[in-house]
């Protein structure tokens, strides 16, 4: 099984999260799985910054992929998995597993488009072991996962393209937040992701 580390990230910009000194952020790319029946897929490389993993198995669920994660602390740690409901019906659906417990949701059945889907609250220990369980067989599609000590945290664009921007879950509208924002988005785009 191969293992990772994560890293300790700083603030990344924007009036709203400057309260926040630091957050572990540990983010999974699917380079770091076993496949077990699952594939490395390049097809949405352009639109998503990243391979992601297929399992497809005609209809018949394929085995787990696996991959062994280090933490800096054990305890409860936010979930977020980017995926695509890539047809009606969410063929392409699938578990997420941290040492053997399935996360709170079912994912591949959100969003028509890439989509980092919130998986809630999971336990973590020092070492966990994250399995992604294929549920259909169907096309089953996942390009990462990241994990946050921080229960506010929300990842935007693809990461795998520089660090994930740690923002705060918020209803403001102030002019610099927004303005920022908007700056982060036109940096991605220019480096060619979605």
């Amino acid at each position: 099984m191969k293992k990772m580390s994560i890293r300790r990230q700083p603030e990344v910009g924007g009036m709203v999260i400057r309260a926040r000194l630091l957050s572990a952020v540990a983010e999974v790319p699917v380079e770091r799985f076993e496949a077990g029946g699952w594939s490395v897929d390049v097809q949405f490389l352009d639109l998503v910054g990243s391979p992601c993993l297929l399992a497809h198995g005609l209809g018949e669920p394929q085995p787990d992929a696996k991959a062994e994660v280090a933490f800096p602390r054990s305890g409860a740690w936010r979930l977020w998995v980017r995926t695509k409901n890539w047809a009606d019906g969410a063929p392409g659906r699938f578990d997420v597993l941290v040492d053997g417990r399935r996360a709170g949701k079912t994912f591949g059945a959100g969003e028509r488009r890439w989509a980092w889907e919130d998986g809630g609250l999971v336990t973590v220990g020092t070492r966990s072991v994250v399995t992604l369980r294929d549920l259909t067989g169907f096309d089953v599609r996942c390009a990462g996962l990241v994990f946050s000590d921080d229960p506010a945290f929300v990842p935007e664009g693809p990461w795998t393209c520089g660090p994930v921007r740690p923002t705060r879950r918020t209803t403001s509208t102030s002019s610099s937040w927004a303005a920022d924002r908007r700056a982060w988005r036109r940096r991605w785009r220019r480096r060619g992701a979605a």
